[in-house]
């Protein structure tokens, strides 16, 4: 094995475990090479591993420290740091100290490093247990109790950076006509700018939900329009979508902006962390109408799949129609997706969406990286 790929991966992987003094490692490709707690701040950019050193330096030079006792997954600490070239998101550890994934969430306005540390026995197991084989991610339907610890978890990240202040707002607001001041170049501040994906999480569990809500309920004839979220993308449904053979590679750099995969029912996919959108709905003689404002961060062409957001999930949305609002071309619809989008950088595109349901859901693009 290459010495420097070997390192690389160790800095990113496990330099909370080095930091904690749990593992040295060594590399011999020559001559021997060594990683310590010691000489761990000079690796990280000698192996240009910029990410890991955000994290470092949030769990070394915290701005705020939280800890908790959760229900199910016990003790855990967050710490947490902010700075102007920070990723606005969270890497999450369990026991071992060795990454599992990072969490993206866009509730501080200001970009921030976070650092998610379970370090309970009894969490550790649970959180061990949601792990597929790759070790990449907690998979809540893999255990017993996941849906209600990734939920409670969620929650401890959602409220302490919250307390931080410079929260991003997703109250819902009234503001009729709202469609007419999203034009293709609006410029749009409050939207991540590094591909930083909104998370369910972020969302109030006061405002509307997936659950179709109103059946008994008349609705207010004032209530004509009405703001869901400025942005939100949710995580996969429970099963998740099964991805086609690889065909070739995704546009754009790294092949962010479109998954890789071609054919097959789902088709190639937009990658979540190569737009940034808005979204409301209007209500109408037909019922619900959702306008979604797309704006491409780099040049991407594929599908998205809307879900109806919940309090604790998220469900498919049977799309009926799905129409350009300045072009009136009608796009292809599949179940809850939406085909056959073409995205410039910078471009915005807008979307009127009908659902089959006349019931009145929030909705967002599930989050999808190939």
């Amino acid at each position: 094995m290459n010495a420097v790929v070997s390192f690389y991966a160790c800095v990113q992987n496990f330099w909370l475990a080095i930091l904690h003094g749990d593992l040295e490692v060594v590399v011999k490709d020559g001559s021997e090479i060594r990683i310590t707690k010691d000489n761990l701040p000079e690796k990280f950019s000698e192996f240009d591993a910029e990410d890991a050193k955000f994290f470092y330096e949030a769990a070394t030079n915290w701005e705020q420290k939280f800890e908790q006792e959760l229900k199910h997954l016990g003790k855990v600490l967050l710490f947490v740091r902010k700075q102007e070239n920070y990723p606005s998101k969270v890497m999450m550890v369990r026991k071992p100290k060795m990454l599992v994934t990072e969490k993206a969430s866009r509730v501080l306005r200001e970009p921030y490093a976070g650092v998610f540390i379970c370090d309970d026995e009894r969490g550790n197991r649970l959180l061990r247990d949601m792990e597929p084989p790759a070790h990449d991610k907690w998979d809540r339907d893999r255990a017993k109790n996941g849906w209600a610890a990734m939920h409670e978890l969620d929650d401890f990240i959602k409220e302490s950076l919250k307390s931080m202040g410079g929260t991003v707002t997703t109250e819902p607001q009234d503001i009729p006509g709202l469609d007419k001041y999203l034009p293709d170049n609006e410029d749009r501040d409050y939207l991540p700018q590094q591909g930083a994906a909104f998370d369910p999480t972020d969302l109030e569990g006061t405002q509307e939900s997936g659950r179709e809500v109103g059946a008994n309920k008349e609705e207010s004839p004032a209530d004509v329009e009405k703001v869901i979220r400025k942005s939100i993308v949710t995580n996969k449904e429970p099963g998740g979508v099964k991805r086609t053979p690889p065909k070739g590679p995704g546009k754009g750099p790294h092949g962010r902006p479109t998954g890789p995969e071609a054919g097959g029912e789902e088709g190639v996919r937009i990658k979540t962390s190569a737009i940034s959108f808005r979204s409301f709905i209007q209500k109408t003689k037909e019922g619900p109408e959702y306008h979604f404002a797309i704006t491409g961060r780099e040049e991407c062409e594929g599908g998205i799949r809307l879900v109806a957001v919940g309090d604790d999930n998220s469900y498919p949305a049977e799309i009926k129609s799905a129409t350009d609002i300045d072009s009136k071309a009608k796009y292809e619809t599949d179940g809850s997706m939406i085909k056959g989008l073409s995205i410039k950088n910078g471009q915005t595109i807008r979307l009127a969406v009908r659902l089959e349901s006349r019931k009145k859901y929030a909705l967002g693009i599930e989050s999808y990286e190939g």
